[in-house]
């Protein structure tokens, strides 16, 4: 198959010919091979960044169904990269990208119920999926979750709750996750 040449070529660091072969297999309708040209014109690494054409290819790949390009087709219309900004359209796509166990995807919806962007404001709907979004193992969610547990943001507080998901933050390395942890610990020794 052309996709699966152009992976070939990228592993030989054929950068050239992977992209020919992506562009080739995407023209074609090989998903997987839009969501790498997307990609690719999204960062700019192997092909000048345009997020005109890497907008176009997200969405030519998310219509039929890519989990990745449908997440990043609602980052783009979220930000408003290579299209107009439109928090209605993010949010259908993070949907559609959520339905299939995408992480991100859950956690952006997530922030865009905590937000009311896109859809009417609801803090237990954000906190029901930024938990999803943690025990998929997404860090920037474990984080959020264990702050909604301190906070009591949309479930109840929860302290020894807040301290596991902080402690799962901080394992995958995040520097507030571990501050947290030690104000938590602290507090506790002070009661």
């Amino acid at each position: 198959e052309i996709s699966d040449k152009g992976w070939d070529y990228q592993l030989e660091n054929n950068l050239p010919m992977a992209m020919k072969c992506w562009t080739l297999a995407a023209e074609l309708g090989d998903p997987l091979a839009q969501y790498s040209l997307g990609y690719n014109y999204m960062k700019g690494d192997f092909l000048p960044r345009d997020d005109t054409k890497s907008f176009e290819w997200f969405q030519k790949a998310a219509r039929q169904g890519e989990s990745r390009s449908q997440f990043l087709l609602g980052d783009a219309y979220y930000y408003g990269s290579g299209t107009i900004r439109d928090f209605e359209q993010a949010v259908k796509w993070y949907r559609k990208a959520s339905e299939q166990g995408n992480a991100k995807a859950l956690y952006s919806l997530a922030c865009c119920y905590h937000k009311g962007q896109g859809l009417a404001e609801n803090q237990k709907d954000a906190f029901e999926l930024y938990l999803k979004s943690a025990e998929l193992g997404y860090h920037n969610a474990q984080l959020i979750v264990a702050r909604c547990y301190e906070h009591g943001t949309g479930t109840d507080r929860n302290y020894d709750e807040a301290l596991h998901w902080y402690l799962k933050a901080s394992e995958q390395g995040s520097e507030t996750a571990k501050l947290c942890v030690q104000r938590l610990k602290k507090q506790s020794r002070n009661n």
